[in-house]
């Protein structure tokens, strides 16, 4: 099962649509080169932001899959078996649920993954998926946590 939300509109993406206009009408409106590069290094600091609040997931029979829309060829394995816990914490600025995925295997943790453009729903049905497969889920204080309920184990 995949967990997506809406790739193409979401508010990460609209961020950075706006600063390319935006900063690039000012640089190319700028008359002085140095000045120019300002404004293009902040489209790519705004690039580099969208990318890092670009991941969505994936459960497939043995593995949770991270993916990243932004950059198609990047994607991160988790065998189902070593996950022992996933934390949904709070982050993600641009997201509509202000969510981030944390996956712990035993003392490994993962980086906290910035799903923008998930919506309530695919975090509550990654959760219950992943319960399903006897994995615990935890959620931070975060604007999720009076939301999104932690399916009892079976």
């Amino acid at each position: 099962m995949t967990y997506s939300g809406n790739k193409l509109y979401n508010s990460n993406n609209i961020v950075l649509l706006i600063a390319i206009v935006i900063f690039g009408a000012f640089a190319i409106n700028e008359p002085q080169l140095k000045n120019r590069y300002i404004y293009l290094i902040m489209v790519a600091f705004t690039f580099l932001n969208t990318i890092l609040n670009a991941y969505y997931f994936e459960i497939t029979q043995d593995e949770l899959i991270v993916k990243n829309y932004m950059i198609p060829f990047l994607t991160i394995s988790y065998s189902l078996s070593e996950i022992t816990e996933v934390k949904l914490l709070n982050n993600a600025y641009k997201a509509t649920t202000k969510s981030r995925l944390k996956i712990i295997r035993g003392d490994k943790r993962s980086i906290g993954f910035n799903g923008s453009s998930l919506k309530l729903i695919d975090w509550q049905e990654m959760v219950n998926d992943l319960s399903a497969k006897k994995i615990t889920g935890t959620i931070s204080k975060s604007v999720v946590l009076d939301k999104i309920g932690i399916p009892e184990s079976r």
